[in-house]
């Protein structure tokens, strides 16, 4: 079985296989200073392929290479178009996963400007220098600095170079 769970307060989905998914939840949810929230389970023929295909397709929304993923609109959808507890070929998923996927590829994060310069200033960085520390140029912290928004991976990059998780980077 594939489960879907959210973090409470926050832009995170986990996407993952459990046999029984309410153990499953227990067990991350020790490890989890948030409330985990399970919004819903399917089946398929094959669910290790079927996650894989999820995970691949997602891949840009993807949070430090972990099962987590960030909640764009597009996953959103394509969440509603699931139901609980039903049976999905994996032709079915794709199809449904494909305006999703698509809207992925373009999609930029809104960015916590308040957050990543408090960071910034606790850290004793400049842009120049969190630039060298994210292995990154200074137009790309400046560009998205000024646009608030960016994509995930520089997000990862910036939460690496500043010592956090990425999440706190992010605008809700």
């Amino acid at each position: 079985m594939i489960y879907f769970i959210k973090q409470q307060a926050s832009l995170a989905i986990r996407i993952g296989i459990a046999a029984n998914v309410e153990d499953r939840i227990q067990q991350l949810q020790a490890g989890s200073s948030r409330k985990l929230i399970h919004l819903k389970s399917i089946y398929t023929e094959n669910d290790y392929t079927s996650k894989h295909l999820l995970h691949t397709r997602l891949k840009k929304i993807r949070l430090n290479q972990s099962h987590w993923f960030i909640i764009t609109p597009a996953v959103k959808n394509f969440l509603d178009k699931l139901e609980h507890n039903k049976f999905y070929h994996t032709s079915k998923i794709k199809y449904l996963l494909s305006t999703a996927e698509r809207s992925v590829n373009k999609f930029k994060i809104k960015i916590n400007n308040t957050k990543i310069r408090e960071k910034m200033n606790i850290a004793g960085f400049n842009q120049s220098y969190l630039a060298k520390k994210m292995k990154s140029s200074r137009a790309t912290v400046s560009l998205a600095l000024i646009k608030q928004q960016t994509s995930l991976f520089t997000i990862q990059k910036m939460a690496y170079a500043l010592k956090c998780n990425p999440e706190e980077l992010i605008a809700e």
